[in-house]
């Protein structure tokens, strides 16, 4: 199974938080279903104007969504190397 991108994982997180389906997800922003499903699978990477798309679609912004994104790998690199971040 492949590992998500953490953008993809935020992006999939505020997709059901939302309630919206992928299908509504994917109209919503442009993205053909195939591809969107491809994308939140692991098994394609998500252009920069996908990701755009998907943020104005989902009202977040691509900075809100990069930052938490940021966050996330910063905790990986952290609980790799034993330390903790707060």
């Amino acid at each position: 199974m492949p590992t998500l991108h953490p953008v993809v994982e935020i992006l999939k997180n505020e997709i059901a938080k939302k309630n919206y389906t992928w299908e509504e997800a994917a109209s919503g922003s442009g993205i053909s279903p195939g591809r969107f499903e491809k994308i939140m699978r692991g098994e394609r990477d998500m252009k920069v104007v996908e990701e755009e798309r998907l943020c104005k679609f989902l009202g977040i912004s691509v900075y809100f969504v990069e930052r938490l994104a940021e966050l996330e790998r910063e905790r990986q690199r952290a609980a790799l190397s034993g330390k903790t971040i707060h």
